[in-house]
């Protein structure tokens, strides 16, 4: 999903630059993804699982 400049530009008023967000989102985007892992993960123990019960 990509932020309009519109929608990051709301922030302004707070102490955050458009940098540390888009900063942050990144960060974000690498956890998401690293829980996204996990969960395939979880998922093929889970089959796994089933087909062993």
């Amino acid at each position: 999903m990509r932020l309009l400049p519109m929608a990051v530009s709301g922030y302004r008023h707070t102490d955050k630059s458009r940098q540390e967000l888009i900063e942050e989102i990144a960060r974000l985007k690498e956890k998401l993804k690293a829980k996204d892992e996990e969960i395939g993960l979880l998922k093929k123990r889970l089959a796994l699982y089933k087909t062993l019960k």
